[in-house]
């Protein structure tokens, strides 16, 4: 298997992805809720209100469930974003979300959950946000991130004003991280990783 190709290391991680049991599942998300609220980033930040943006793992996918800690945050008093496809230009935007009040619906051609519109509507660019938690098939040590291939997150991030904003935070199971993966130059790297043993800073 050549493994500097990208549609092998997406089936190759999702394989892997495919055996963790339920169990597993939430030990992991419980764990990252604890790492991430104790690491020293977080709480350098704790001075100010932030926006994040976050995502509702798919179950299909068996990416790495982030709802306990997108709770926690939203408890602490910080602002919760989730993505919505844009179908025109196939990036994305963002629309604030409260845990266990903001209706969600399903979007036609993903298998993702989405905020429905509100009054106001919160529809923001990524810019706006200060940290964005993004799901990832698998991650390298440079900080490279591989995504499903839709490019999506790509797209959205490729003309931000600010090179070092949003902070980008993958998310991902310790299995998922590959010695090198390709890099393509509109790739853009993470600030962080985090999984269920650690919270990487590139």
């Amino acid at each position: 298997m050549n493994f500097l190709d990208k549609k092998n290391l997406r089936n190759f991680f999702q394989n892997q992805r495919d055996q963790i049991s339920s169990s597993e599942k939430i030990k992991a998300a419980e764990k990252i809720n604890t790492i991430f609220l104790n690491s020293d980033f977080f709480n350098t930040q704790t001075s100010k209100k932030l926006k994040i943006g976050a995502y509702l793992a798919s179950n299909d996918l068996n990416e790495l469930d982030i709802n306990f800690l997108i709770f926690s945050l939203a408890q602490l008093g910080h602002e919760i974003y989730l993505p919505i496809i844009q179908s025109q230009d196939k990036s994305l935007r963002f629309r604030g979300y409260r845990p266990n009040i903001t209706k969600l619906k399903s979007h036609p051609n993903f298998k993702i959950l989405e905020p429905e519109a509100q009054t106001p509507d919160w529809l923001v660019s990524a810019e706006i946000l200060d940290i964005i938690f993004l799901p990832l098939v698998a991650f390298d040590t440079q900080g490279t991130r591989l995504g499903m291939g839709g490019g999506y997150y790509d797209r959205t991030l490729a003309n931000q004003s600010h090179p070092t904003h949003p902070i980008l935070i993958g998310c991902a199971y310790t299995f998922q991280q590959a010695e090198h993966l390709p890099k393509d130059p509109w790739d853009k790297p993470l600030n962080f990783v985090l999984t269920e043993k650690f919270f990487l800073k590139f």
